[in-house]
């Protein structure tokens, strides 16, 4: 299995890339993202998620992962994003399969720099 900061570059790099497909592979397919704005619990809604993020900032690239803290399942991760808007603060909290599969995402904005 990759390690939790394998996992966290991998996604943000496909991410960056625009490569939803990729994105939603990373999950499995009883995956969940857990937000304010509601819990994204199919393969559809988890790809309809990813494309309204990159909808939002289509010329999103990873910056930097300043930080990911692993636990047996769990992943905390901080990354920096460069986007339109400026500089993002994404936070994400990660609950993963033993085959590396994304099985509970809590994804977090905490903030914009510049732009």
């Amino acid at each position: 299995m990759s390690t939790a900061a394998d996992l966290i570059d991998r996604y943000y790099e496909r991410l960056s890339a625009g490569d939803v497909d990729g994105v939603v592979a990373m999950y499995a397919d009883d995956a969940e993202i857990v937000r304010f704005e509601g819990i994204s619990q199919t393969q559809d809604d988890i790809r309809a998620y990813h494309e309204s993020q990159l909808r939002r900032h289509p010329d999103m690239k990873l910056r930097e992962i300043v930080d990911v803290v692993a636990s047996d399942d769990v992943l905390v991760a901080d990354a920096l994003v460069d986007t339109d808007h400026g500089v993002a603060q994404f936070r994400d909290v990660i609950v993963f399969t033993d085959d590396g599969l994304f099985r509970v995402h809590v994804p977090g904005l905490r903030g914009y720099w510049g732009g």
